[in-house]
């Protein structure tokens, strides 16, 4: 009797262990493959955003605007990544750039401003769901979508 005991109770435990085993290797190839349809889907709506109509105006209008200062390199030191000091830096460095006028310089800056939000507006969908695969697989997920999307004539900075 303790013979049929035991050898049940190793047969319980030997299916259990492979039904875990089993249970794991499922669990590992539905989340592999949730990874794999969140990728593809990130990168057709990033592809999707980065060659939208108001994106690549947005960065025509970031290139030509900064086409116009002279010294970029130095205002960029001067200001690191402050965009918010960018006119300010125009307006004291006017005659290194080639707006005519301060007042010409944030005309651009106030419509650069205002594309870039429509394109985000217009794109609510690619940047939630960026949102939800960033929270969920952390940042190299967009890392591995920008290295594959083939980018828009404006994104080489």
């Amino acid at each position: 009797m303790k013979f049929l005991y035991t050898l049940s109770f190793s047969i319980l435990s030997l299916t259990l262990t492979a039904q875990t085993t089993e249970d794991n290797s499922s669990k590992k190839a539905v989340e592999e493959s949730t990874y794999e349809k969140d990728f593809e889907q990130l990168k057709e709506l990033h592809i999707a955003y980065e060659n939208s109509e108001d994106r690549v105006k947005h960065l025509k209008l970031m290139d030509d605007f900064y086409d116009k200062i002279k010294e970029l390199r130095k205002m960029r030191d001067a200001i690191g990544n402050d965009v918010n000091a960018t006119l300010e830096w125009i307006k004291n460095n006017l005659d290194k750039t080639q707006f005519t006028s301060y007042e010409e310089a944030k005309k651009e800056w106030d419509n650069i401003q205002t594309v870039g939000m429509t394109s985000f507006m217009k794109n609510q969908e690619y940047f939630n769901f960026m949102q939800k695969c960033l929270l969920k697989y952390g940042p190299d997920i967009l890392r591995k979508v920008m290295e594959e999307a083939t980018p828009n004539p404006y994104t080489d900075f």
